[in-house]
């Protein structure tokens, strides 16, 4: 089991019902990237909001490390991305190989990818405690070099 982790700074905007509202910025090394464009994180120059629970009282304003740790990413992945790819693709075939038509297959691809993701949402707190992210407050007198 490995334990390695990905960790990226935010500011906290805002705190609800156990929730705080993260921004993240986008990394300054995005700038010089080739990838750059067709890169997801490179895209968002103004950085993202991310909602996570909290166990600790934080206030808008804070300083926050968020740790994951490598093996829940692949899982978010696997989730977000794979499933409904492995989904879409699927039903498009089986409609297609079932006789329906091109366009008729691809409506029902995007069927099962729409319920897929309606069902993720209705599981959203359970999936949230399978991926458990750790906040840490970062103290001001920490220099931005050893934040990570």
């Amino acid at each position: 089991i490995s334990r390695e982790t990905v960790s990226q700074i935010g500011t906290v905007r805002s705190v609800v019902r156990g929730y705080a509202e993260v921004a993240i910025a986008a990394s300054s090394a995005c700038g010089a990237c080739a990838a750059r464009s067709s890169c997801p994180e490179g895209k968002q120059s103004a950085g993202r909001l991310i909602r996570i629970p909290l166990s600790e009282d934080f206030q808008p304003g804070d300083k926050v490390q968020i740790t994951l740790q490598s093996r829940h990413g692949l899982l978010a992945v696997v989730i977000m991305f794979l499933v409904p790819l492995g989904l879409l693709v699927g039903t498009v075939f089986y409609g297609v190989h079932s006789g329906l038509s091109e366009a008729l297959g691809a409506l029902a691809g995007l069927g099962a990818v729409g319920g897929y993701g309606f069902f993720i949402w209705l599981l959203n707190d359970k999936i949230q405690n399978r991926l458990p992210v750790e906040v840490r407050r970062l103290t001001s007198h920490e220099p931005d070099c050893f934040r990570e």
